[in-house]
């Protein structure tokens, strides 16, 4: 997938993508608060912060991660993967 941020903003993206919890595992966040981001934006978001890093880029990590999350129940993901083939 692609980094939602050079999305948003319309960069090119030259890294990898990472997977980045907007609320961590170890304050209850799971895969409903995850998003795809790339390597440099990810860095940049713990170098700056959540609020900061929203304000920069014009983007909540956590509304992009709610339907991001939304859109794989869609399709019937949940916590344990995509659904058997038939």
């Amino acid at each position: 997938m692609p980094c939602i941020v050079c999305a948003h903003v319309g960069d090119k993206q030259v890294s990898r993508t990472e997977a980045h919890h907007v609320k961590t595992r170890g304050s209850g966040g799971g895969d409903d608060t995850a998003v795809c981001i790339c390597t440099r934006h990810h860095k940049h978001f713990h170098l700056i912060g959540r609020k900061t890093f929203a304000t920069r880029y014009g983007i909540d990590l956590m509304v992009e991660a709610k339907a991001l999350y939304k859109l794989f129940q869609a399709v019937g993901w949940g916590v344990d993967g995509p659904p058997e083939a038939a």
